[in-house]
């Protein structure tokens, strides 16, 4: 999602990836959760192609239902706001 200059790479490890997020994120240890919280936010932002911005936002959103309800991504809402 991150490095590949084909969008399609992109979009479909979006879709993956949004898939898989909460049933790997609690196994990633702290320090690559906040780079991958970071990452995601970044991609976001930079992701020229609307379809795979969406995507990226689905997968933010997959992981925000993870960590909003225990107060644990608190940047998302300085990003948002």
């Amino acid at each position: 999602m991150a490095n590949s200059q084909d969008q399609n790479i992109r979009l479909m490890s979006c879709v993956y990836l949004r898939k898989i997020v909460a049933a790997l994120w609690f196994k990633l240890p702290e320090n690559a959760q906040g780079v991958t919280k970071t990452l995601l936010l970044q991609r976001y932002i930079d992701e020229p192609v609307t379809i795979v911005k969406k995507n990226i936002a689905n997968v933010i959103g997959a992981l925000a239902n993870l960590l909003i309800p225990n107060k644990q991504w608190d940047e998302l809402f300085v990003f948002i706001f």
